[in-house]
């Protein structure tokens, strides 16, 4: 009976026949916030449901980053653009007014401006070369190099910036250095904000100036212009090399001192004994080379006689002959004072005990002098700084772009640039910017208008030839309120060609490139306007700071 209740109970519980573990998936890692929504769910769902992230209804946008958001098209009623701390990470083309979700389900923060006709986003202006916030001491100062940095020379307590960013939109204005001297920088590019005024700055490129539009020259001597630039460029070659050779020393000196001091740890100095130091290299006393009097003769005294006049000979002879017994006395002391040398075979008697190979105490090396310019264009030549070269002529420009291609130049800027639409595809090939200032060029000349094209079409034309041909420009105005002018050159330019996000980035973006601003953290600041950009009749709203949305007649 208990067999078969055994039976029993194993036929009601079945054997369970152990079967492999599937293996652990992997916890699947959280998508960045810029990570695009998957394409099975509504974009607009995927960052309604973002915290941190601000979601702006608009009308159109003047100008996109590179990437896949320059072919998204609008809706019908215009776009949704997603900020994330303040980068512009997407736009949703908008069909109606209506969201996916509930409102209690959104976690984003969501303003609809498309309400208001003609709300447009665009980047937020900068004046590429401006004298805002300079000192009238640095204006004035002639003494200024590329080593001493121009952001102790700004006065942030300025307040001439106010009408340009109220009513023109420019944000930033990057001071490239003082117009009196030829060589300034690092420059500064300056943020601005309506409330808090001056909000800070980063460094920007060396600025070098070779010539200007009124210089006089000709074809033959208008190459030799980057003389002074590639002088300094040698110079700072061999600075940088001296440093390297320095270190290299510095390296090979901290070990033999370590092995000199593990010997005579080992083995301490008995009383008497000294250490043997290294010899350093004895170097000349003598700057130059000096003529030895040869052995005087008779015969060479009548020779030297021949050169000097009859009326001085007799003179002249009575100094030679007087050295030339000086010179009989010294050789006659000479030989009887030396001694025959006799060589020795060297014998294991008579070599010197050498105990253990002691190391002789080696010789700090000698540290190169602090030079700041070359200091500055050391990191030109490595990548870490920008320069901005200004320059006028196609000759001087084409010379500019041979001198950088055989150093190696990787972040050029051209400043002036007034013929710099002659030669657009060699700048292209170098990978070279340009920045356009309408204010080097005086409004009356006495030059012939043809050989400077100093017409109001001028620079409207070059800007549109130059980004026609892939170059990046940016417009600076050389001062302070003349900045108001730069819109209406850059809309100029779309009527030889250039487009309307070309034309807002010779304002913005473009800006940062060519300033050779290179810091992570340069990015465009965005703002809503009442249309087009371009337009004189329409004003900036709203400005995007940090995916806060600030009204700007709240803060004039």
């Amino acid at each position: 009976m208990i067999w078969t209740s055994f039976l029993v109970g194993l036929s009601l519980f079945p054997a369970q026949t152990s079967k492999p573990r599937a293996p652990k998936k992997a916890p699947s890692k959280q998508a960045s916030p810029q990570s695009p929504p998957s394409k099975a769910q509504d974009p607009l769902e995927h960052w309604l449901k973002k915290k941190r992230t601000l979601i702006l209804g608009i009308s159109s946008v003047s100008w996109t980053p590179e990437g896949p958001l320059t072919e998204r098209k609008p809706g019908k009623t215009g776009f949704w653009a997603i900020f994330r701390r303040g980068r512009l990470v997407d736009l949703i083309p908008r069909q109606n007014k209506d969201l996916p979700i509930p409102k209690e389900k959104i976690q984003a923060k969501v303003v609809d401006l498309s309400e208001r006709t003609g709300a447009t986003l665009s980047p937020a202006f900068v004046d590429a070369c401006s004298t805002q916030f300079l000192s009238s001491a640095a204006l004035s100062d002639s003494k200024l190099t590329a080593g001493r940095s121009l952001v102790s020379s700004l006065e942030p307590w300025q307040k001439a910036y106010r009408t340009l960013l109220n009513r023109e939109g420019f944000s930033a204005f990057y001071v490239p250095g003082s117009p009196r001297p030829t060589t300034t920088g690092p420059g500064a590019l300056v943020t601005v904000d309506a409330k808090k005024g001056f909000l800070g700055s980063m460094t920007g490129s060396v600025w070098m100036r070779l010539s200007s539009p009124s210089s006089a020259g000709n074809n033959l001597s208008r190459s030799q212009v980057v003389k002074p630039l590639e002088s300094l460029l040698g110079k700072a070659k061999k600075y940088a090399k001296a440093w390297k050779k320095y270190e290299k020393d510095l390296a090979a000196y901290k070990k033999k001192r370590k092995e000199f001091l593990a010997y005579y740890k080992k083995h301490p100095l008995k009383p008497g004994e000294k250490v043997a130091v290294a010899s350093s290299p004895k170097k000349s006393l003598r700057r130059g080379r000096r003529r030895r009097m040869p052995l005087l003769t008779p015969e060479l005294i009548e020779k030297i006689l021949k050169r000097y006049p009859p009326r001085i000979r007799d003179r002249v002879r009575k100094q030679l002959e007087k050295q030339m017994r000086l010179q009989q006395e010294a050789l006659k002391k000479a030989k009887a004072a030396a001694k025959p040398v006799i060589k020795k075979s060297p014998s294991k008697a008579t070599k010197p005990k050498v105990s253990g190979k002691a190391p002789k105490r080696p010789l700090f090396p000698k540290k190169p002098k602090r030079d700041p310019q070359l200091e500055a264009f050391k990191r030109v030549l490595d990548g870490k700084l920008g320069l901005i070269v200004e320059i006028h002529r196609a000759k001087e420009i084409l010379a500019l772009l041979d001198l950088a291609h055989r150093n190696s130049l990787k972040h050029l800027t051209i400043a002036g640039g007034t013929e710099a639409w002659k030669v657009a595809s060699e700048i292209r090939g170098e990978e070279v910017n340009v920045l356009l200032i309408p204010r080097a060029l005086p409004e009356e000349s006495t030059l012939p208008a043809k050989r400077l094209a100093i017409r109001d079409q001028h620079w409207a034309f070059s800007a549109a030839t130059l980004v026609k041909e892939g170059v990046p420009v940016a417009l600076g105005s050389g001062g302070r309120l003349e900045a108001r002018l730069l819109p209406a050159i850059a809309a100029r330019a779309m009527t030889f060609g250039a487009t309307q996000h070309d034309a807002i980035a010779m304002l913005g973006p473009a800006a940062l490139k060519v300033c050779g601003i290179l810091s992570k953290r340069a990015a465009p600041q965005w703002l809503i306007w009442s249309g087009d950009p371009l337009s004189p009749q329409s004003r900036p709203i709203y400005r995007l700071r940090r995916s806060k949305l600030q009204k700007m007649e709240e803060q004039q």
